[in-house]
């Protein structure tokens, strides 16, 4: 007896079926596995998915060690997609510019654009990781900024040197414009 389906339409059954059997199977070890072990196997699953993914991820976050001063590369990243994103990005924040009376666009918190280097495409996602703990009533909840840069493996070299060289000097050469132009617009 073969086990292989012969249309389109039970192809899509079996797989549904093994999809909510695999749905239920995971709602019984989350209710009643112990926490270390699903922690266990969630972790191990999670490295098998990541062998088998052809995709590389790369963050890059807003404060680094201390926390008392922003990341150079997160400054550089988001000058750069301030100006590629806001022509793409279908959700976009905009915030008044320091001394300036201009608005300026960036790409708002999950949102998710497109660029093309060399014929490599790259996704980048605005993200934040909220913490679960307020440490005093008075201050708001504690934010950890990030953007993620994801691109298919093949591209590694490429995207680990050339690409972020370029967005790290686009990004440092837009801060630079920003700033010339307010002192110019500042000056009497």
């Amino acid at each position: 007896m073969e086990m292989v389906p012969s249309t389109m339409t039970e192809m899509w059954t079996t797989m549904g079926s093994t999809i909510a059997s695999f749905m239920f199977i995971w709602a019984i070890i989350r209710q009643y596995c112990p926490y270390e072990l699903r922690r266990y196997f969630e972790k191990y699953t999670h490295t098998i998915m990541t062998y088998f993914s052809p995709y590389i991820k790369i963050s890059i976050h807003e404060f680094t060690g201390d926390r008392l001063k922003r990341s150079e590369a997160y400054v550089a990243v988001e000058a750069y997609l301030s100006v590629n994103s806001s022509k793409t990005a279908k959700r976009l924040k905009a915030e008044m510019g320091k001394d300036s009376n201009n608005l300026v666009l960036s790409m708002d918190e999950y949102e998710k654009v497109t660029d093309e280097f060399r014929g490599a495409k790259v996704w980048w996602v605005a993200s934040k990781v909220v913490s679960a703990t307020r440490p005093m009533a008075y201050y708001p909840e504690q934010e950890k900024r990030y953007y993620r840069l994801t691109f298919h493996k093949r591209y590694r070299e490429m995207i680990t040197g050339a690409y972020l060289e370029h967005v790290v000097k686009e990004g440092k050469e837009i801060k630079a414009r920003n700033r010339q132009r307010k002192l110019y617009t500042n000056s009497p």
